[in-house]
C-alpha cells in the first residue's frame, strides 16, 4: 500500500483566492409621492493554481515520473449599476405606481493557463524546463456590456380594475453589430368582478378574471457573432462563421385565467397560457465551400402552451392548530 503521507510531502500544491464585494444605495424622496434610487454593486475575484510534481515521484502505474508544473491564473470584474425614479400617486379611487429605470452592466474576465512536463534538467521547476512536446498554454479575454431603460405603471381602480404596462429597450454586445438593440413589452389587466354592486352570488366572495401578454429574449453565447478559429499543431482552421445580424431569441406568450374564492373558504383557479419563441438560436452547418464548417443564426421557432389548474382549501383554523390542502394540475 502507498503512504498516504508521501504523495502530500513530495508534491507542492498552491490554490489562491481573493473576492471583493461591495454595493451601495442612496435614495432621495423630497415629497411623499417622488423617490429617485441609485445603485452600484462590483463583484472582482482572482484566483491563482500552482501545481509541481518533482521528478522521482513514485506511482504504480508509471513507476518513476519525470516530473510535471502547472499554472493557471483568472480574473473577474462585474459591476452593475442603475437609477430609478418612482411616482407614486392617488387621484381619488384610481392609484398609480410607475418607474422608469436605467440599468448599465459591464462583465469582465481574463483568465491563462500553461503546463508542461518531463523535466529536462532536475530541480528546475520551470515550464520552459519541460519537453516541449508536452507544453500547453490557453489564454482568453471576455468582456460583455449591456444597458437598457424600462419604463413601468401600474393602476388600480376602486379595487375592481387592475393592470399594469412595461415597455423596455435593451442593449446588448451579445448581440451582432446591426442588432445592437431590441424592444420588449408588457400589459396585463384583471377585472374582479365579485366586487362590483350589481354581483349577487353571495357564494362566490371572489370572482376574478385576468389577461396579460409581454416579450422577452435570450441572448446569444459570447462568441456566437464572430468568426472562430481553432488553434493546434502548429495551424489555424476556420470553426465558425460570424453573424452580424444575429439577434436574441424573442419569446412572446400570452395567458387568460380565472381565479374564484368560494363560501369563504375554498380557492381555486385555472390558466391557459400560450407561447412563441421566434429567432431560435441555432448552430447552423454549412456548406463546404464556405471554408466555415457552421454558422449560429436566427433560424428556428418553437410553440408551446400549458394548462394549469388549482384548488385549495382550509380544512383546521384554530388558534392552536391549522391544516390546509391543495391539489395542482399542470
Amino acid at each position: 500500500e502507498t503512504n498516504p503521507l508521501y504523495r502530500l510531502e513530495t508534491v507542492d500544491l498552491q490554490d489562491t483566492r481573493q473576492r471583493f464585494l461591495g454595493s451601495v444605495n442612496l435614495t432621495w424622496a423630497p415629497i411623499s409621492w417622488f423617490e429617485l434610487e441609485g445603485n452600484f454593486s462590483l463583484d472582482q475575484s482572482s484566483f491563482f493554481e500552482a501545481n509541481y510534481t518533482p521528478e522521482g515521484l513514485l506511482s504504480d502505474q508509471s513507476g518513476v515520473g519525470l516530473g510535471s508544473i502547472s499554472r493557471n491564473q483568472n480574473h473577474s470584474n462585474d459591476m452593475n449599476a442603475s437609477f430609478t425614479a418612482s411616482i407614486n400617486r392617488t387621484f381619488g379611487d384610481l392609484t398609480t405606481r410607475t418607474k422608469i429605470r436605467y440599468l448599465y452592466e459591464d462583465q469582465a474576465s481574463q483568465s491563462f493557463s500553461a503546463s508542461g512536463s518531463d523535466f529536462t534538467v532536475i530541480g528546475v521547476p520551470r515550464i520552459d524546463n519541460t519537453d516541449s512536446s508536452t507544453r500547453n498554454a490557453s489564454s482568453s479575454i471576455v468582456n460583455v456590456v449591456s444597458e437598457g431603460a424600462f419604463f413601468i405603471t401600474s393602476f388600480d381602480y376602486k379595487g375592481k380594475y387592475v393592470g399594469d404596462v412595461l415597455v423596455r429597450r435593451d442593449g446588448s454586445s451579445l448581440f451582432g453589430p446591426d442588432e445592437r438593440w431590441q424592444t420588449y413589452y408588457r400589459a396585463s389587466g384583471a377585472w374582479r368582478l365579485a366586487q362590483e354592486d350589481w354581483w349577487s352570488i353571495d357564494a362566490i366572495d371572489e370572482f376574478k378574471i385576468r389577461y396579460s401578454i409581454g416579450t422577452a429574449g435570450g441572448r446569444p453565447n459570447f462568441s456566437a457573432q464572430y468568426e472562430t478559429f481553432s488553434v493546434g499543431n502548429g495551424s489555424i482552421r476556420p470553426t465558425a462563421l460570424g453573424n452580424r445580424f444575429l439577434k436574441p431569441e424573442l419569446s412572446t406568450e400570452q395567458e387568460v385565467g380565472l381565479e374564484m374564492v368560494l363560501f369563504g373558504k375554498v380557492a381555486t383557479g385555472l390558466t391557459y397560457a400560450w407561447s412563441r419563441i421566434e429567432d431560435q438560436l441555432l448552430n447552423i452547418p454549412l456548406p463546404g465551400f464556405v471554408g466555415f464548417s457552421s454558422q449560429w443564426q436566427n433560424a428556428g421557432t418553437l410553440e408551446s402552451s400549458t394548462v394549469e389548474a388549482y384548488i385549495e382549501t382550509s380544512l383546521v383554523d384554530r388558534p392552536d392548530l391549522g391544516w390546509a390542502t391543495r391539489v395542482n394540475f399542470d
